[in-house]
């Protein structure tokens, strides 16, 4: 049943791998029986844990494979949406950083799933986009979520401000003078923090505090820039949140 665990199902060669993918792609686009395609999101599952992903043919498979599951991720129908999710997440913690260039592409239908008035899209949209996030650390997705942390949802900014976060602490940190892969973004990130400081929202402000010392980790000249311009309370509250950051960084550490 749709509620077991899926199984690996082994693979063995390319050629295997090939008619899987080939049969997945057309089962993913059958239009009329949703069932059809969420048995096809549970077999890429299937596949990804069998040793698909082992193979250097899986990554340019996955590029045909991504219009149709993308549109699973879209889906209104909440088992659909859990496998396709629990399919990216599995794939994202096997194939780690080599992923990343496609979860740009999963990610705007992911996090609007997120704020879904269905339990089970919102909650399997979440832990899809933080697997991803852990796992390939997607630069590529940084315009999407400030852009989402300016939305007039409380709820998305909410979530927005979450992922902003966990990216900033999982992304590797470089020596002053090193172009870090956020480099490009570190204006953006900064303009957008200043305004979330300040949010409408008590949640919003508070993870905004949090991300703002895990954007400190990257680029601690431009963080200090921020400080002064800030009003005296969000100034103070700033500076009370660096030891609770630090501390809860560590714990985060040990426990890993």
């Amino acid at each position: 049943s749709e509620d077991e665990t899926v199984a690996p199902a082994p693979i063995y060669s390319e050629r295997e791998l090939a008619i899987e993918i080939s049969a997945i792609s057309e089962q993913l686009q059958h239009k009329t029986d949703w069932a059809v395609r969420n048995s096809a999101c549970r077999r890429l599952q299937a596949i990804a844990l069998g040793g698909a992903c082992d193979f250097p043919g899986f990554l340019p498979h996955m590029k045909t494979l991504r219009e149709p599951l993308v549109a699973q991720c879209a889906e209104l129908r909440s088992s659909i949406v859990r496998e396709a999710c629990a399919a990216l997440a599995v794939i994202g913690s096997i194939l780690r950083e080599a992923f990343e260039p496609f979860v740009h592409d999963y990610f705007p239908p992911l996090i609007k799933q997120t704020v879904v008035t269905i339990q089970v899209i919102r909650e399997s949209s979440n832990e899809c986009i933080r697997a991803l996030l852990l796992y390939t650390c997607p630069v590529k997705v940084v315009p999407k979520i400030l852009s989402s942390l300016s939305d007039r949802s409380a709820a998305l900014r909410k979530n927005a401000c979450i992922y902003l976060l966990l990216l900033l602490d999982t992304a590797p940190t470089y020596a002053e003078g090193e172009r870090s892969p956020l480099e490009r973004h570190a204006e953006p990130i900064l303009t957008v923090l200043k305004a979330s400081l300040t949010d409408a929202v008590s949640e919003v402000r508070a993870t905004s505090r949090s991300a703002f010392w895990a954007f400190h980790r990257h680029f601690p000249s431009r963080a200090s820039r921020l400080l002064p311009l800030l009003d005296a309370s969000t100034h103070r509250l700033v500076l009370e949140e660096q030891e609770h950051y630090e501390r809860s960084r560590l714990a985060g550490e040990t426990t890993q």
